[in-house]
């Protein structure tokens, strides 16, 4: 799909492509091993293909959220929720300010800030 878009993005002065994975695209959540599997995927992606888009004029931002309000945890759990609203808002200022990743809660602030994103590059 991003193939797809990328020459209409191109074109634009502002394009972006945001990609919203979570803190499962870096650490495993039990008993959620295919969902930690594609996030990671997506999280592998989205760095990859960061610098040859932006060579097309697309910003790529990765997006990681912890746990949000939503029917997809239902449950209770020992870890704040954020709402939606609020993941929205933050990714919408992550944006303006220009960044790269996206931590758009105080679970994913508090976990990044001590386990930074670092990417190794093979030749």
């Amino acid at each position: 799909m991003i193939n797809q878009f990328t020459p209409i993005l191109s074109k634009n002065n502002n394009a972006h492509i945001i990609n919203i994975m979570s803190l499962a695209s870096v650490a495993i959540i039990k008993r959620l091993g295919t969902y930690c599997a594609s996030k990671a995927a997506t999280h592998i992606l989205t760095n990859t293909i960061r610098d040859e888009y932006k060579k097309k004029n697309v910003h790529v931002v990765g997006v990681y959220p912890g746990y949000v309000n939503t029917a997809m945890v239902p449950e209770e759990i020992a870890y704040k929720k954020t709402e939606p609203f609020e993941i929205a808002f933050e990714i919408c200022q992550g944006i303006e300010a220009g960044k790269d990743n996206i931590f758009p809660d105080e679970m994913s602030k508090n976990y990044f800030s001590q386990n930074p994103i670092t990417i190794n590059y093979f030749e």
